[in-house]
Order: C-alpha cells, then sequence, then structure tokens
C-alpha cells in the first residue's frame, strides 16, 4: 500500500497546535503515511529554528529554505494527497496545485475578523469548529464547501491525559497550594500594555501565582511594538518571582488551561478554549491601541475585531480598566460557577461535540474526498 503524502501549511508555530492531533490520528492509521511541513521564512530565525525543532520532533519532513523563494521551491518538489492549511499564505497557489486534496481550518478561534478572512475558497473543504461560525463562513462563502466537525486543537483536553501536566507542575514550580492565574495576552490588540503595572503589583500583594504566557510575536518580536511588548514582558517577570514566565518552547496553551485556576486575556481566542473547560475567564477590554485606530477607532473593529460573531456573549467577567483586575480575580476566585450559565451557552454557539475527536472526523472526511 502507497504511503499516503501529508502536508501542513504550518507557517508559524503557534498554528501547529491545531494541527498536531490530527497528524497523531493519521500516524494511528494502519495505512502508512509520510508527513511533509512547511512554515514561514519571514518569522525571525530563531523562531524558526524553534519551528523546525518541534515539527522534525514530529517525524515530519521540512519544506523549507533561506529565503521564501527557496521555500516555494521546495513545495514544488512533492505531489500531496492531503494538505492542511490554516490560513491563506503565501504558497497556498503552489500547494492547491500539487495537491489532490486541500483542507482548511482556522488557526484560532473567536474574536478577529481574520477566521473569516483568512478562509482560502480555492479549497476542497473548509472544516468549522461550531455552529456560529459554521453559519457565519456559509453565509460569507456560499459555494464553499463547509463541513462541522470540531476543533482539532482541543482534542488533546477531552481524550484522556496526555498533557502531561503533572510534569509541567513540577518543572516549573508551579505551587499546588495557591490559585494560579494564567495571563495570555495576544500581540494585537493587546492588554500587555495596560496591565503589566497591575499585575507586578498583585504579584507581590496577593498569594495568587502567575503564569504568563505572551504570544508567539511577542516572544519572537520583528517590528519594534512588538520588542516593546518583549521588553515589557522581561521587567515583568524579572520584578517578582511569583511571575513564571513560559518559555517560547512551551508553544501551547493547552496544558497551561487544564492547569490554571482563571484565565486573563483580550482579544485572544484562548479566552473560548478556556470557556471550553467551565472555567473563569476574565476579558480585559482595555488595550494598547496603535496610532491609527486611536484616530479612527471604528477602523479596529471594522477591519481586525469580529464583535458580530461573539460580542454579546456572556461567558467573561469584563474589566474595563485595570483597577478593576484585582476585584475580578478575588470574584473569580470566590465563586468560580458564576457566569457559568454563560460559559455553557457560548460552549454550545462556539464548539461541536467536545468528545476528543474532531481530528478523527476530519481525517474520515478529507479521506473520503481522496477517495472520491
Amino acid at each position: 500500500m502507497d504511503s499516503l503524502k501529508i502536508l501542513f501549511d504550518v507557517h508559524y508555530l503557534y498554528y501547529w497546535p491545531h494541527f498536531a492531533p490530527i497528524w497523531r490520528y493519521l500516524e494511528s492509521l494502519e495505512r502508512p503515511v509520510t508527513g511533509y511541513a512547511t512554515f514561514s521564512t519571514k518569522d525571525t530565525h530563531d523562531a524558526q529554528d524553534l519551528t523546525r525543532q518541534v515539527l522534525t520532533g514530529e517525524n515530519l519532513h521540512i519544506l523549507h529554505g533561506d529565503n521564501e523563494e527557496q521555500r516555494l521551491e521546495q513545495l514544488k518538489s512533492t505531489e500531496y494527497d492531503i494538505a492542511f492549511i490554516g490560513a491563506s499564505k503565501p504558497g497556498f497557489e503552489i500547494i492547491r496545485r500539487q495537491s489532490k486534496v486541500v483542507c482548511s481550518m482556522s488557526h484560532g478561534l473567536g474574536t478577529k475578523q481574520a477566521y473569516f478572512k483568512d478562509s482560502p475558497r480555492d479549497v476542497d473543504i473548509r472544516f468549522t469548529e461550531g455552529p456560529e461560525h459554521h453559519r457565519g463562513l456559509r453565509k460569507r462563502y456560499p459555494d464553499l464547501q463547509t463541513e462541522l466537525v470540531g476543533m482539532a486543537k482541543m482534542d488533546p483536553l477531552f481524550d484522556g491525559d496526555k498533557l502531561q501536566t503533572n510534569a509541567l507542575i513540577r518543572e516549573n514550580n508551579v505551587a499546588a497550594d495557591r490559585p494560579v492565574i494564567l495571563w495570555a495576552p495576544t500581540f494585537y490588540p493587546s492588554s500587555l500594555e495596560k496591565l503589566h503595572k497591575t499585575v507586578r503589583t498583585l504579584a507581590k500583594q496577593t498569594e495568587y501565582q502567575w503564569i504568563l504566557k505572551p504570544h508567539h510575536f511577542t516572544y519572537f518580536p520583528r517590528q519594534w511594538r512588538y520588542k516593546r511588548q518583549k521588553r515589557l514582558v522581561q521587567r515583568l517577570t524579572r520584578s517578582s518571582n511569583n511571575i513564571i514566565l513560559l518559555p517560547p518552547s512551551e508553544y501551547s496553551v493547552l496544558p497551561w488551561l487544564k492547569i490554571a485556576d482563571v484565565l486573563l486575556s483580550d482579544t485572544s481566542s484562548t479566552l473560548f478554549e478556556m470557556v471550553a473547560l467551565d472555567k473563569p475567564v476574565i476579558r480585559c477590554d482595555t488595550y494598547g491601541v496603535r496610532w491609527n485606530h486611536k484616530l479612527f477607532p471604528r477602523r479596529l473593529f471594522k477591519r481586525r475585531l469580529d464583535t458580530d460573531t461573539t460580542g454579546e456573549f456572556t461567558y467573561a467577567i469584563n474589566i474595563e480598566s485595570a483597577n478593576e483586575l484585582e476585584g475580578a480575580l478575588d470574584q473569580a476566585l470566590e465563586d468560580p460557577a458564576w457566569l457559568q450559565d454563560g460559559r455553557s451557552e457560548t460552549i454550545q454557539r462556539l464548539f461541536y461535540q467536545l468528545d476528543g475527536r474532531a481530528s478523527e472526523r476530519i481525517v474520515q472526511q478529507a479521506m473520503e474526498l481522496l477517495d472520491t
């Protein structure tokens, strides 16, 4: 039996947790599979080295180069049975031409317009995670084959104990007897600039233990605005032994969602991933904004944020200033069941069958397309 050739267009390392359960399910099949992965050469060199290390460790053949031209030439070197992409990125036309079946899914979920804008229409199938976004895609792209399968990234949270959380707790000296707050700010618009001073104070004055999980672009900044974020993170974690900065190698937030008691975030889809575990989340509604969005605030919501799909959900404790953070944390920890009805409604609307089998459904539908 010929080996199936599978391509993952990873682009940035933070896409990989969406693909990893799919690849692991493919590897479990009796049919032999050969996996390939490609990622952007426009990321920083350190980020590319880490991405290569992670993907090589997953038994994938790397299609890359010193620049985008070389990478695209590598993509042309092989024909693929099935390709999985997380967004419409450079090289898509080659992937389309070289692949029998092209499957698209989101590299995130929730608050940003990229969920809809980054979805190419020239694919064979677009997988969706839940009813709300499924309806949104069908409305925007009625001719695109769209299938409701669930969110593959979430499979490890609902498929046994595969995240090795006990080992992570020991390795990072996480105290079991104190509340754990996971702060996962995205890169833009981010709460990092607005909350770092308050978090530093709370880390010194309260018993909370902080886990800081910045975005990939904060770890590996290419632009001056993200270099400033990285400096803020470094100063913040040096200021207190009570703030644990996760290393870039901890690229997946999933085990930390399981460990944490409360999640603090802003416009990151991590908010909804924590909601799926029915745990309290605090959504910061104040964040650093670029000058063009300060002058023209409507552009931020029209071009970047998606308020139509998720804006009315009552799943989180919302704070509009840093002064409200301590009270929100106290409320979340003292009454974790508060807003449980809102979280339940959000789960029903954003997720389909949180059963650890989304990757299995994705592979089965992709294989059916391949056999037709």
